[in-house]
């Protein structure tokens, strides 16, 4: 699969979409976002995603990208309330399903970060009401990351169709100095994914950036 990550606010993402867009698989847009422990969904828009994507013959897939981002990031906390609670969770997975089903999408990445090790039978549940209210053959496509022993991702692998590892931060912003992603760490990391997951669904996503 080639897979391409889409945010809208970024003219240099547009201009590599638009060059790009027909080496594509599937364009994985940020559209979708949860920012409170509440089951709100909010959905933008973005009129240039969608011209370009209807001036080619044969486009790649679209699988809009939800996060649980707010205004000063991550929200760990209220992603994980949302997952604990069964009826906020099926609202949720009610809102993203329609949500898919207007985009016309072939699915959806869900980019949920920062989940407590609390959280991780009440997301394997929400993943089993959203594979079911999502449209016949939708591609369910989580995100999971690298170093956290609190992730199954063997039990999250075999609920969804693919699973993207995040194979970076080893360290990051905040934390100790070194390398987003040793050698080392990298092989390590991918080698546990791989015997978790299996590497029919497993995506492992490379850093290509720096911390100062």
């Amino acid at each position: 699969l080639a897979i391409g990550f889409y945010v809208s606010d970024d003219e240099a993402s547009l201009a590599s979409l638009r060059l790009h867009a027909n080496a594509l698989d599937w364009v994985v847009p940020a559209l979708a976002s949860v920012p409170t422990a509440q089951p709100v969904l909010n959905v933008a828009s973005d009129a240039n995603l969608m011209n370009v994507l209807g001036a080619i013959p044969s486009p790649p897939k679209l699988l809009p990208m939800v996060q649980n981002l707010d205004a000063d990031g991550w929200n760990g906390a209220g992603i994980t309330r949302i997952m604990s609670d069964p009826a906020a969770s099926q609202k949720l997975a009610t809102a993203i399903a329609q949500m898919v089903k207007n985009q016309h999408g072939a699915g959806v990445v869900l980019d949920f970060e920062e989940l407590s090790g609390g959280a991780m039978p009440g997301y394997a549940r929400f993943l089993r009401l959203l594979r079911a209210d999502l449209p016949k053959g939708s591609q369910l496509v989580l995100t999971a990351p690298a170093g956290d022993s609190n992730w199954d991702l063997g039990k999250l692998g075999r609920i969804a169709d693919h699973v993207i590892f995040m194979a970076y931060d080893q360290h990051w912003q905040g934390g100790q100095p070194g390398p987003i992603a040793a050698q080392n760490w990298f092989v390590r990391e991918v080698e546990r994914a791989r015997a978790a997951i299996g590497p029919d669904k497993l995506i492992v996503a490379l850093g290509n950036y720096g911390y100062d």
